[in-house]
């Protein structure tokens, strides 16, 4: 990927993939729109990409499913990285998604640019939570610390910061102040980019972007306790990357 122009970075997330079987209280399925998707993408952004898959890749871990997904994936002509939610097994991404254009990579260096995905998806005390262990906030300073010249974007599941109602907030990242007591000592990190809100939401703090891209499959209403759908249908988000440490981005909805 050539570093003179932008570098382009697709986010999808909360694809709850699920073949051919429909999920409870919603009409729509999965696959339709990871389909509406991926077909939007391709007429929409047409320049070289990098796809990020920030979790919940399928709606229960089955080695089934996770080979029907990777075939999907296998037949773009971009590089494909994924890290898991809390719907996922790693261990059967590992074994049933991974290999071929789709990367296990945990750092993704691109030009003047450091993409660090953490997994988030070790349970919290709070079914739906998530935690990133100790020897992965290890590696992400060291990480951070080891290269100082690079602009710095995190990717991880969870939310690291509380929004949303009451009951979303307990279902977050955690060790949310572990992991930002490490991030927010770096000026190069300018962003912090997750999934499992299934919404959009951005939040600038202490100079650093906080952004949630919303689902491929549903949108949820998270001001409410409740379980409650919005209207709008399947989304992701779009990165352009400049050489100077500025970034673009906006959260495409696929209304067609």
């Amino acid at each position: 990927m050539s570093t003179n122009s932008p570098i382009t970075l697709v986010q999808l997330s909360d694809l709850h993939f699920s073949g051919e079987k429909p999920l409870k209280n919603h009409p729509k399925l999965p696959a339709e729109g990871l389909a509406n998707v991926l077909k939007h993408i391709e007429t929409t952004i047409p320049e070289e990409k990098i796809i990020i898959l920030t979790g919940d890749l399928v709606a229960d871990p089955d080695p089934a499913l996770y080979q029907e997904l990777a075939s999907i994936f296998r037949t773009l002509p971009h590089t494909v990285a994924a890290i898991p939610g809390n719907h996922d097994s790693f261990e059967m991404m590992k074994e049933h998604f991974f290999g071929y254009n789709i990367s296990s990579k945990t750092v993704l260096s691109i030009g003047k640019w450091l993409n660090i995905l953490l997994d988030s998806s070790h349970s919290g005390l709070v079914k739906h939570s998530g935690r990133i262990i100790n020897s992965d906030l290890e590696m992400l300073e060291n990480t951070l610390t080891q290269h100082p010249n690079q602009h710095i974007l995190i990717f991880l599941h969870h939310p690291p910061i509380a929004f949303g109602s009451e009951k979303f907030k307990k279902i977050i990242l955690e060790n949310a102040a572990d992991f930002n007591s490490i991030v927010q000592r770096f000026e190069q990190v300018k962003a912090v980019i997750f999934g499992h809100a299934h919404t959009e939401f951005s939040l600038l703090r202490q100079k650093i972007l906080y952004l949630s891209c919303p689902s491929t499959w549903a949108q949820f209403d998270r001001s409410q306790d409740d379980l409650f759908f919005m209207p709008t249908p399947s989304a992701y988000n779009s990165y352009r990357l400049y050489d100077d440490g500025s970034f673009l981005f906006m959260t495409h909805y696929c209304w067609s």
